[in-house]
């Protein structure tokens, strides 16, 4: 129950905001959709927490002894609950620094809580091999990655929306003001109006010079 008060908000404050037209005009469906999500995702966080300390009590049980066994076991099995939440599979561009891969990815919460829990994990692998001595410490490298993140992030956001979530492009265009499709596409179709305008200007310049040009010619013979 815990699980399900902590995931509601989550689910349903994001759609009110980002999602608000579903919501006037089916609200029994918006209401509906965010309950179930909800409660697969107190599922899935249920299931989490309870193999982990599941396989650890176990193994520390039959061994009589505190070892990594138990935390590498509950860590294995703790990923399968990631089956719980929906999948989607799509085929959508993945993006990586300042260039995408087009990839079968899945739109879900799946990517989400994967994408979320790489980075601790990598963050984990780094302080195990920093405190081994075999990585050096550089300082601030934390900031440096942030600033990495933040431009490859405001590159897609201009450059490839799709590879965004909508949730969070509508917020980075509310917060930092960037133009939506429907300017872009307009601004570009004037674009390419005023260089056919400029095109035919010039064509038609052309053409009366050539005729002017032609016409003194006889007048001369």
């Amino acid at each position: 129950m815990r699980a399900f008060v902590l995931y509601l908000p989550v689910h349903t404050v994001p759609s009110l905001l980002f999602r608000f037209n579903l919501f006037r005009s089916n609200p029994l469906s918006f209401l509906v959709n965010n309950l179930l999500a909800s409660s697969r995702s107190a599922a899935f966080l249920g299931v989490f927490v309870s193999s982990i300390y599941t396989a650890v009590c176990l193994v520390r049980n039959q061994l009589q002894n505190e070892t990594i066994y138990g935390p590498l076991l509950g860590s294995f099995l703790c990923g399968f609950s990631l089956l719980i939440e929906k999948k989607v599979l799509l085929h959508s561009l993945l993006p990586f620094f300042f260039f995408s891969l087009t990839v079968p990815t899945l739109q879900s919460r799946r990517m989400e809580l994967a994408l979320y829990c790489v980075p601790r994990a990598l963050y984990s692998i780094y302080l195990k091999q920093l405190e081994a001595g075999r990585l050096p410490q550089i300082k601030h490298f934390d900031l440096f990655l942030f600033a990495l993140s933040g431009a490859a992030l405001m590159y897609f956001a201009e450059h490839e929306p799709k590879t965004i979530r909508p949730s969070i492009l509508s917020l980075m265009r509310w917060f930092f003001d960037l133009p939506r499709p429907q300017k872009l596409q307009v601004a570009a179709a004037s674009k390419d109006a005023a260089d056919l305008d400029l095109g035919a200007s010039s064509s038609s310049s052309s053409s009366s010079s050539s005729a002017g040009a032609a016409a003194a010619v006889q007048s001369e013979l």
